[in-house]
């Protein structure tokens, strides 16, 4: 019998049970809890920060880096 996969596609970009974080992803500076990239506020309960403006600034930093660098 063969089993359906019915999780959706964003389940794939929520388990990073690896440990590993990337370049993107941010730090509350309210409550110190790291956040994956696409949360805009963070999600340790009870805090609900927003993500830092400056957040945005240094991902486009990096990606011109890398641009630049090829």
């Amino acid at each position: 019998m063969s089993q359906v996969d019915n999780r959706n596609s964003s389940a794939a970009k929520r388990a990073r049970t690896d440990g590993s974080r990337r370049e993107d992803d941010w730090t509350c500076p309210s409550c110190g809890n790291v956040n994956f990239s696409f949360r805009t506020t963070c999600n340790m309960r009870n805090c609900t920060q927003p993500r830092p403006a400056d957040h945005i600034a240094v991902t486009l930093n990096l990606i011109a880096l890398i641009l630049l660098s090829t």
